[in-house]
């Protein structure tokens, strides 16, 4: 077990960018449902982790 975990990095960033990379493609894959469905059936927000996106 390292005694320095500073080298593990920012554990903020690294979880916003997992979210990015990984949550959202599945995501937008369940989002297809309300499609299929004809109606909103699923929903997602963003969490607060999540990097800042400009729109």
């Amino acid at each position: 077990m390292p005694k320095n975990t500073g080298g593990f990095g920012n554990v903020t960033d690294a979880a916003a960018v997992f979210y990015e990379m990984e949550i959202v493609p599945i995501q937008q894959r369940m989002l297809e449902v309300n499609e299929w469905l004809r109606v909103e059936a699923v929903r997602f927000e963003r969490p607060g982790v999540a990097m800042q996106v400009a729109k």
